[in-house]
């Protein structure tokens, strides 16, 4: 792109040129900042910043320019990614409370153990699995029903099948035998 095709008239004015650092001409919503160094001013194009890491190195030269679209994404990206993890944060939480309520309630019953609660998945999105082993037969549908009441929050029971030796050293893992 020339000087003459830049400067052409568009809708009664005149563009201005922005000449970057390496001598080329940039588009005004190319721009994220401008280097003020005696060595190479001009304005700087994020492929550019980041080259000549001027973020990472707090350059003195450097002067973002905030309203630019895209410090706009990058700041939108780091709010989605603090709003997940504090989503995360508050799952993980949940969900330790709802196994200590469930290990709470079944303290007195040594036939059967929770191990872990996790989140459903797919068309189980809105309940809880909650991972057990049993050692005799137990009404299952029962407890269901007492977890579901006491946590307030559905509840689907899964029971990891294993043998006795396995089951023992999974009590032994979590220090209850």
């Amino acid at each position: 792109m020339d000087i003459k095709t830049i400067q052409k008239q568009v809708h009664g004015e005149k563009w201005r040129v922005y000449t970057t650092i390496d001598g080329q001409y940039c588009k005004p919503e190319q721009r994220v900042g401008y280097c003020w160094s005696e060595i190479h001013r001009g304005y700087l194009t994020p492929s550019m910043m980041k080259e000549h890491e001027c973020v990472q190195k707090q350059c003195k030269y450097f002067q973002k320019y905030e309203d630019s679209p895209y410090w706009k994404r990058k700041t939108e990206i780091k709010e989605k990614k603090r709003k997940r993890k504090d989503m995360e944060k508050q799952q993980e939480a949940k969900q330790r409370s709802i196994l200590s309520t469930v290990r709470a309630l079944t303290e007195e019953d040594p036939d059967f153990f929770a191990i872990s609660v996790e989140a459903g998945a797919g068309i189980h999105k809105h309940t809880y699995v909650v991972r057990f082993i049993r050692f005799a037969w137990i009404d299952i549908a029962y407890y269901a029903k007492l977890f579901r009441e006491r946590c307030g929050v559905s509840i689907y029971l899964h029971e990891i099948k294993t043998s006795y030796d396995m089951k023992l050293q999974i009590l032994q893992n979590h220090h209850l035998v």
